[in-house]
């Protein structure tokens, strides 16, 4: 059974290199026992050894579960993108410096 997975990748703009979470899911049972926490912990080491100086994300802005996790976890809001789900949502992009 998988209990939790996230997705992301390295991306390069030719003046920094940065992780970007794309997708983070835990089964519900599951939540709130640190799975969702380990998972981005391990993902921000990944990236910080391959190079990247910090990590973006998106979240809805209907998500507030999920913003206070990202918070908790030292990630701050950094900007709105208008309609990004296409359901016409707003995202929060939010983002953490990386540091050795």
């Amino acid at each position: 059974m998988v209990v939790g997975f996230l997705v992301g990748c390295l991306e390069a703009t030719g003046e920094a290199t940065f992780g970007h979470i794309s997708n983070l899911a835990v089964r519900s049972e599951f939540r709130k026992r640190g799975f969702g926490s380990r998972l981005v912990l391990r993902a921000e080491q990944q990236f910080l050894l391959e190079g990247a100086g910090a990590v973006l994300l998106e979240v809805r802005t209907s998500n507030t579960p999920g913003q206070s996790f990202y918070r908790a976890l030292k990630y701050q809001d950094v900007y709105r993108i208008h309609a990004y789900y296409s359901n016409g949502e707003d995202a929060i992009v939010m983002m953490k410096e990386l540091r050795f």
